[in-house]
Formats: C-alpha cells, sequence, structure tokens
C-alpha cells in the first residue's frame, strides 16, 4: 500500500505538476513497476470520469439554516445558496481501496468505457512524448544503430512479440537512425528512429485490439504528436518539427503501412 506521500506525488506525476527531472524519474517507474502503472492508469480513468461526468450542485436553502441552526451561526447569518467546491487533487490521496471503491460507483452508473477513450489516447502520448525527450536528451537514442530496413527488422522480431514493421525511409523522406524497445501503455513498443533535416521523429508502434482509427492530432509540452490505429497497430509519432511537416510525414508513414 503506498504512503500518503507517494500518492500525492502520483497524483503530481498524472497532473504533469512535478519539475521535467521528476517527470521523467517517475515515468521511469511507472514503467517499470506493473503495481504503479495500474495506479496511474485508476487515477486516470477516475479524474476523466469525474471531469467529465460529475456536476455542481448549489446547497438547498432549507438545509443551510438547518446547519447554520445546529451550529449556532443564528437565522440571521447569510443563508445563501453556497456552491459545492472540490479540490480534485485532494481525491487522489485517498488510500487506494478508497479508489477502487469510487471507481466501481462510478461503474454502477453505466458510464461506459468510450467515455475513458481521450483520457487513455491522451496517456498514450504523454507517455509517447516522454519517451522521445528522454531519448533525444540523453545517450540511448536508439539500441540498435543501422539505416538498413534488413538489418532494423530481424532485430526488433527477435524482441517484440508482434510483427513490427519497419518502413521505408525513402517513402517518408527522412534517414532511418535505426530502433529501440520502449513500454507504452504497459505494452512493448518499437521506436523507429527517422532524422529529418535536423529533427528527430520517433514513430512508436504497438500492439492493440481495439478497431481501426483516424489520425488524432496535438501539441504536448512543445511536440507534435499524431496517433491513429490500424491493421490492429497503433502508431504514434513524435517530433518538434512543425504541425504542418508532420502531417505530410504522417500521411507517407500511412500509405507506406497501407502499401506493406
Amino acid at each position: 500500500m503506498e504512503s500518503g506521500f507517494e500518492l500525492q506525488l502520483l497524483s503530481d506525476y498524472v497532473d504533469e505538476a512535478l519539475d521535467l527531472p521528476q517527470q521523467l524519474e517517475m515515468q521511469v517507474r511507472v514503467e517499470r513497476d506493473a503495481r504503479l502503472r495500474a495506479q496511474v492508469q485508476r487515477m486516470r480513468q477516475l479524474r476523466e470520469a469525474i471531469r467529465t461526468s460529475a456536476s455542481r450542485h448549489a446547497v438547498p436553502e432549507e438545509l443551510v439554516r438547518r446547519i447554520r441552526g445546529s451550529t449556532g451561526l443564528g437565522a440571521k447569518a447569510d443563508a445563501r445558496p453556497h456552491r459545492v467546491r472540490i479540490d480534485w487533487r485532494r481525491w487522489f490521496v485517498w488510500q487506494p481501496m478508497a479508489l477502487a471503491l469510487g471507481i466501481a460507483g462510478l461503474a454502477t452508473w453505466g458510464l461506459n468505457l468510450t467515455l475513458w477513450q481521450p483520457a487513455h489516447d491522451e496517456s498514450l502520448m504523454q507517455a509517447a512524448v516522454t519517451s522521445h525527450l528522454r531519448a533525444t536528451t540523453g545517450p540511448r537514442l536508439v539500441d540498435v544503430a543501422s539505416a538498413e530496413r534488413n538489418t532494423v527488422a530481424p532485430w526488433l522480431s527477435t524482441r517484440l512479440a508482434f510483427s513490427a514493421p519497419v518502413l521505408n525511409a525513402d517513402s517518408v523522406n527522412a534517414t532511418l537512425v535505426g530502433a529501440r524497445i520502449e513500454s507504452l501503455d504497459g505494452r512493448s513498443a518499437e521506436a523507429l528512429v527517422y532524422r529529418l533535416r535536423d529533427h528527430i521523429v520517433d514513430v512508436f508502434v504497438l500492439p492493440m485490439t481495439d478497431d481501426d482509427a483516424p489520425v488524432v492530432s496535438a501539441s504536448l509540452r512543445g511536440f507534435n504528436v499524431s496517433h491513429w490505429s490500424h491493421g490492429g497497430l497503433r502508431y504514434c509519432v513524435v517530433s518538434d518539427l512543425p504541425r504542418r511537416q508532420l502531417a505530410t510525414f504522417v500521411q507517407a508513414v500511412e500509405r507506406g503501412d497501407d502499401a506493406g
């Protein structure tokens, strides 16, 4: 069971309230610890469900008068309705059992899993950006360095439990630098690393069970990110390329995937 300090640290990590070194350190811990990954996922699900489903209600005037009367504040005290203000960050310092009960309670409201999909997508993109940032600022840009698909593809195939495509660099007008193995969303993923002029582009590929989904793009922490699903695989592309240039790169990746 996590201490109150650890739960607060996880809460700050989920809210991206930590400074960059702490955020990266927590990302590594979460990626390596299945228990922490599950806890973070519960926090994100609960936060998203609360954000989209919870509503605020005015306290009934009669109830305000009764409370004031029982506490000796008197009838002349201001009995105007007050809005209930909830500090959501305090929710996440509860014990794990409270979190579990909260999620169970939300389930009884008939929430559909699609309610959590935006949070799930955001979680994946955040993890991809963190991996990209860690790789481009640290010593481990690639695990296998090669510009040859025939070298990178066999190396990946012996380390991943799914058929990992390696895109033709010429088709995306870039140079293949190599690849590395990452963990995104609790799953092993390939990270194909390309160089496009002075920019590094990471193409993450991991197996998913969801249906095909179109490209969704966003800007996170100074990087442009695009992700989509096709053929049982989830793709997530991260770079500091300008948005239009990244969109052109992503279109080339999609065409290469369809051709493969």
